[in-house]
């Protein structure tokens, strides 16, 4: 499975992830190609709180995640 919060599928957390999570809140097409790691907090939506909550880690900031169909 993919890794929750991971938009761009490759392996690991980043800036950019949290960017793709705000770009499919936003609307915009192929910001999250699979919307199952962008929705991090599993509430069937992807919204500015999942780019927010993909953005805490990056910055050391403690998150937890609740993607469904995901390996975190």
């Amino acid at each position: 499975g993919r890794v929750c919060g991971d938009a761009d599928n490759n392996g690991r957390i980043t800036v950019a992830d949290g960017v793709n999570v705000l770009r499919a809140a936003a609307k915009l097409a192929g910001a999250c190609p699979d919307p199952a790691p962008c929705d991090v907090d599993g509430n069937g939506a992807v919204t500015v709180t999942d780019g927010v909550n993909v953005l805490r880690p990056v910055a050391g900031l403690p998150v937890t995640f609740r993607c469904f169909d995901s390996t975190d």
